[in-house]
């Protein structure tokens, strides 16, 4: 007897844009909790592209390439919808067995039928203008704007896993960067434009200014330009390495998973970058706009050479300058300067609008001063082996939404940055207490000195159980909300207060270089 619930879903936009909206299939796929749901996705026209978002993805069932969508039948699945800029019901069973998915159904059904919605967004290519702006206002982001009412939960970091097929040490050495630090940057463009040159671009000599700026400053760090190919993309002067045309999708993976910093535009490769949970990204924009494609923890940089954003407000915006001039105001008054100088204060570990810090002051200093402040109280070893190792430049205490925050748990080989969801610790809470003990005897046989164990982490569960989390514990993140101290912790509060619960953490800005 058949029992399965079939969605087929078309994914519509370019890589990183496929790569937002399958974070959302796989929210979505989370949020219906149901190992009988199997999801059909048609994407991207270039299969390759496909398996580097889709392959792997515990929540795709199935994907196929763009034009096998014209080919399906829609009554074989339970529900069908086009996924843009909103999920667009095209068909659903009257008799939907996972209650979730009716629900939903239900609210895409009635964001449909309002007649506003009607209005702008069955003619996107017109009103793209009016939906961004409305977004920015609803303070919706690209990553979770096809989240109405916020339904799935979808925060401002990826959920869903990226699968990397290559190993990552032998591709460092293909490419003569094993054991080194180094800076990607692109200078790219869509290649259906047809163009190696469009205003939403950086001028390429203040690409050459900028490499020569950082060659100059940092000569430690290798400068690695990526991009499709020569044809789409300019060579930049000085760069250490080309890589043009020449990675693979799990090579540029490995790549900017591991690059100090990446340099760009708005563009897919900043999107993966985020997905991978790696380090930030400078991302120089034009005329799209910042409130809606620019992530937190990302160097976003604009001017206010222009008052307004003009992605989308004529045809031809892609090719021409609103105000029909050859070089577009936004991008040309972002000089080398101003990026080299944002740049700068990130490798150098200054960050003037956080607390600064006197040049005397101790890790010790700091753990008093935050008592004083906020009545908090931080691991004192971990003070000792991780804020003492080196100069820390400010920090502030925030609350964030736990799903938001990542681990590190090791494999065997590497420290993988993961979503608290992911780690062992979260699925020793949901019974799969092997998950935990594994990880365990990985890190007893590599690791010296390893301090947790199954027996440690079962007396927390049953001391938080019994008296509660200590508020006046804070739990200690780095700036890109890795967590350094508390991610046993963090497990125990999301698996009792859910992944949306908002928990304090202490974020600490300090070189990790």
């Amino acid at each position: 007897m058949e029992n399965k619930t079939k969605i087929a879903v078309k994914v519509n936009g370019g890589f990183g844009t496929v790569l937002v909206r399958a974070n959302y299939l796989h929210c979505l796929y989370q949020y219906l909790n149901d190992e009988n749901v199997e999801i059909y996705a048609y994407g991207h026209k270039s299969s390759a592209m496909n398996d580097a978002i889709f392959k792997g993805q515990p929540s795709i069932y199935w994907y196929g390439v763009e034009n096998e969508w014209n080919l399906i039948r829609q009554e074989e699945y339970d529900v069908v919808f086009v996924l843009d800029m909103y999920p667009e019901l095209k068909y659903a069973k009257n008799n939907i067995r996972n209650k979730n998915l009716a629900d939903i159904v239900e609210i895409w059904r009635n964001f449909q039928s309002n007649i506003e919605n009607k209005l702008y967004y069955n003619n996107l290519r017109k009103s793209k203008p009016y939906v961004y702006t409305r977004l920015i206002i609803e303070q919706k982001t690209v990553l979770n704007s096809p989240d109405i009412d916020g339904v799935l939960g979808i925060g401002n970091e990826y959920d869903m896993p990226v699968v990397v097929g290559a190993d990552t040490n032998e591709v460092l050495e293909k490419f003569g960067l094993k054991d080194k630090k180094f800076i990607t940057i692109q200078r790219g463009i869509n290649p259906k434009l047809g163009t190696n040159e469009t205003p939403k671009m950086w001028p390429l000599h203040y690409y050459d200014e900028l490499v020569l700026m950082l060659k100059k400053a940092y000569p430690q760090y290798t400068i690695v330009q990526l991009g499709e190919s020569s044809d789409h993309c300019k060579a930049i002067d000085g760069i250490d390495i080309s890589l043009l045309g020449q990675t693979s999708w799990d090579d540029l993976k490995i790549l900017l998973k591991h690059a100090t910093l990446h340099i760009d535009g708005e563009c897919g490769m900043v999107h993966l970058r985020k997905a991978l949970h790696a380090g930030p990204s400078v991302v120089i924009f034009g005329s799209t706009p910042i409130e809606f494609f620019g992530y937190t923890g990302n160097i976003n940089i604009k001017s206010d050479a222009c008052s307004h954003w003009c992605a989308e407000l004529r045809e031809d915006w892609e090719y021409h300058c609103l105000k029909d001039v050859k070089e577009a105001p936004c991008m040309y008054a972002i000089t080398p300067q101003i990026v080299f100088e944002k740049i700068q204060t990130y490798l150098n570990g200054s960050k003037a609008d956080v607390f600064s810090r006197d040049e005397d002051e101790t890790p010790g200093s700091v753990t008093k001063e935050i008592i004083e402040k906020y009545g908090k109280r931080l691991d004192e070893q971990y003070v000792k082996d991780w804020l003492s190792t080196e100069e820390y430049w400010g920090y502030e205490l925030v609350d964030m939404q736990v799903k938001d925050l990542l681990c590190t748990v090791y494999d065997g080989q590497v420290w993988n940055p993961v979503p608290v969801k992911e780690t062992p610790a979260y699925q020793y809470l949901c019974d799969n207490k092997n998950a935990y003990q594994e990880n365990m005897e990985i890190r007893n046989r590599d690791l010296e000195n390893n301090q947790h164990s199954v027996e440690r982490y079962e007396k927390l569960v049953q001391t938080l159980e019994k008296d509660g989390f200590d508020e006046e514990k804070l739990i200690l993140v780095g700036c890109n909300n890795v967590i350094k101290d508390g991610q046993h912790r963090a497990a125990i509060w999301m698996k009792k207060y859910g992944e949306n619960s908002q928990i304090p953490v202490l974020r600490v800005y300090k070189s990790e270089l």
